[in-house]
């Protein structure tokens, strides 16, 4: 592979070549007038052979192309490409583009020998054009990277950072972070990996420098009910670190305002851990040469090391920071609301206890429990009762 290809980060890659690949792809949002992205119906390698396609195309939006060209470009060698369990899958998944109404073809590919040339003429291609159909770019660089990784299925890795991609800069990104946070659950729906290949894939998407992800922490509904958080990703480029903060601090700040408490608790690396990732680091620094991203793997592991002895910080799992990050919830979306009122209104007597003696003794309530106006409050109050008064004004002409 191109070694400086390879290399490449996203900010020296602005003017790269790149292809469009719809959502529809790679993923499905509600409103979508389609049931099943493409690579549910069709296969896994779909968004590989629509990108060697497109790449393809001549000025005039035809595309010539072989089955062995395809194979080529997914990185099969010469024996590989020889094999008729290898080539199927392709022609298989090129006559399910045919059926999806993808491109037209009139004759059966599944004939065609391995270097014959298939000849497409109408096609949807040409509409990824159009401002307003709903896509992801995928750069040269990053599918070449992607096809670079060893001992994996890369198409089933591409289809997994295309999803991811697609959702960075489309309806559910983060406003100046340029971050998303799907579950596992979705990105398995929509692209079909299991979710154990998708947790294995993203720290290899993580260790060729694509993406950066991290967890917000568990989360405690105001039910009791406790769950995992969705991973925020961003993707890999200059202030990916920050970004990344400021997605999951969104993330925390929306949940928050539904009453949802983030909670975990303190993680620190058993000494079984410890031998594990020194052995790891030991078996790659045996080797005469590592690949690129074998190279980032060491790296990572060493910083992973350094950092072993240090505890990850969460929200404590006691019943005292439950109530302290509601409280702090509540004066976000209830300011005009006395705390043990809003906890009484959720059925949490013992944190409406609590919070009744603490606003009493902070004089924010009355022995009655209503809010106590500052002078500033009372006077507006005053102001407006004068004018509905004297000047015989609603409410809603005072206000506008």
């Amino acid at each position: 592979m191109n070694k400086r290809i390879n290399e490449m980060n996203y900010d020296e890659v602005q003017a790269d070549y790149f292809t469009k690949i719809p959502n529809r792809y790679v993923r499905h949002d509600i409103g979508d007038t389609y049931a099943n992205t493409y690579s549910n119906t069709c296969s896994d390698k779909v968004t590989a052979i629509t990108h060697i396609l497109t790449k393809n195309m001549n000025i005039r939006g035809y595309i010539m192309i072989t089955i062995d060209m395809i194979m080529q470009e997914l990185g099969y060698k010469e024996a590989k490409r020889r094999k008729v369990e290898a080539v199927n899958p392709i022609k298989e998944t090129l006559s399910k583009m045919i059926d999806e109404g993808i491109f037209e073809f009139d004759e059966d590919i599944s004939k065609f020998k391995r270097k014959d040339t298939i000849l497409i003429k109408k096609h949807e291609f040409l509409k990824m054009n159009d401002e307003s159909y709903a896509f992801v770019e995928i750069k040269d660089f990053e599918f070449e990277r992607i096809m670079s990784v060893r001992n994996e299925d890369n198409c089933k890795l591409l289809t997994l950072f295309a999803s991811i991609k697609s959702r960075i800069y489309n309806g559910d990104s983060v406003v100046n972070a340029h971050g998303c946070f799907p579950s596992i659950k979705v990105l398995s729906r929509d692209t079909g990996l299991n979710e154990k290949t998708i947790e294995k894939y993203i720290d290899i998407l993580q260790e060729i420098d694509l993406i950066r992800y991290e967890n917000a922490g568990d989360r405690l509904y105001p039910n009791g009910e406790y769950k995992k958080s969705s991973n925020n990703y961003v993707l890999c480029r200059a202030g990916c670190e920050e970004a990344l903060k400021e997605s999951i601090k969104y993330l925390r700040k929306k949940e928050m305002e539904k009453g949802v408490v983030f909670v975990g608790k303190e993680i620190q690396a058993t000494a079984n851990e410890k031998r594990k990732l020194t052995c790891l680091i030991n078996s790659l620094e045996s080797e005469e040469k590592l690949s690129k991203r074998e190279e980032n793997k060491l790296r990572k592991l060493k910083e992973q090391r350094e950092k072993m002895n240090e505890v990850r910080k969460y929200i404590e799992d006691t019943a005292e920071e439950h109530k302290r990050v509601n409280d702090e919830s509540i004066v976000i979306t209830n300011p005009n609301e006395a705390r043990w009122k809003v906890y009484e209104d959720r059925e949490k007597g013992n944190y409406a206890d609590i919070a009744f003696d603490e606003e009493l003794s902070e004089g924010k309530i009355n022995e009655d429990g209503n809010l106590i106006k500052t002078d500033t409050e009372a006077n507006e109050e005053k102001s407006v009762m004068k004018l509905i008064i004297e000047k015989k004004m609603s409410v809603k002409e005072i206000f506008g």
